[in-house]
Order: C-alpha cells, then structure tokens, then sequence
C-alpha cells in the first residue's frame, strides 16, 4: 500500500495535483490518527496530505485533534444534530479556530450520516456549521 501511494503520489505531483488521504474506520488502514500519521510518514511524499474526515476516526476527538493541523482538506461529518444544530462528538467552534490558527485555507465540505430526515436535519446542520465558519 505505501509503495502504491508514493507511485499515485509521483504522479499526482507531476499532474500538480496534491492527493488527500481520507482516514476511515471502516475495516480501514487508517481508523485512528496513529494510524492515519504512520501511512503519511511512511509515504514521505509532498503530494500527498490528510483529508481529515471529522466523523470517521474510531476514537473521534482525540484523533480528530491530533491531526487537524496536517488536514489540506475537511469533511466536516454529522452523525447526530443536536437541537442547535451541532454535533455532539465534534467541537467545531474548537476545530475551525485550530484550522484558522494554522492558516488553513482550503475548503470544508459538508456530509450528512445521521439518522434523523435529511428535511430536518439538513438544513438545521448546515445552519449551524455556518454559524461557526462565519464566527
């Protein structure tokens, strides 16, 4: 797998493209940010950065803030929406002023897992993360 993404990596980068691994928990190499550290390292390439996805890490939190310095890009993820609109296992007035601090300026997309109707949990959601980002 490291051997398959420095090549993908050499090629991105003769494309001037920047690749993002996404971390994931399922059945996946990188499931917690130790893990999701390591495949980078060992990869070594500049092309080649963290899409961090904020509900994807087994143990939530602690790896989403282990990590949320190296992210070139974010999903921001919502399992859950509380009745504000915010998602129980993320501060994300806490993540988006850590991103800002750093200068991140890429984007931040939204995704939208939770078992509530998309009619209602949706647009109160989206609602909130703006409220954030416009914070």
């Amino acid at each position: 797998m490291i051997a398959a993404l420095r090549e993908v990596a050499d090629f991105a980068a003769g494309a001037g493209l920047r690749l993002g691994l996404e971390n994931h928990n399922h059945r996946a190499f990188t499931q917690t940010a130790k893990d999701q550290l390591r495949v980078l390292a060992d990869v070594n390439h500049p092309a080649l950065g963290h899409l961090l996805d904020t509900g994807n890490y087994v143990d939530g939190w602690p790896s989403v803030e282990r990590t949320a310095d190296l992210a070139v890009h974010v999903h921001a993820k919502f399992w859950q929406v509380a009745p504000d609109g915010a998602e129980p296992s993320i501060d994300y007035p806490t993540l988006i002023a850590r991103l800002r601090r750093r200068g991140y300026a890429g984007w931040i997309s939204f995704e939208y897992e939770a078992a509530e109707d998309e009619t209602t949990g949706i647009p109160r959601a989206l609602a909130y993360l703006r409220r954030v980002l416009d914070s």
